[in-house]
């Protein structure tokens, strides 16, 4: 999936693979991004100094839809 992710106030465009699946009652899509959060404006946060968060975010997903059933 190709499209354009918006996280504090900045667009940046992406590319997702995904897994699409056809379900009994609907769809599954199974996904996920990797990118550096300071290159989307996010600072990884410190605890006085000392203990640092890596840089690298794993954002995961897994969306399941169905039909509305109503008329």
């Amino acid at each position: 999936m190709a499209g354009t992710l918006r996280l504090r106030g900045r667009s940046f465009p992406v590319e997702i693979p995904l897994e699409v699946v056809r379900e009994t009652i609907g769809i599954a899509a199974r996904g996920e991004l990797a990118l550096n959060q300071r290159d989307v404006g996010i600072e990884p946060p410190s605890v006085a100094g000392v203990v640092k968060v890596a840089n690298r975010l794993r954002l995961a997903f897994d969306i399941r839809a169905k039909a509305d059933a109503r008329p």
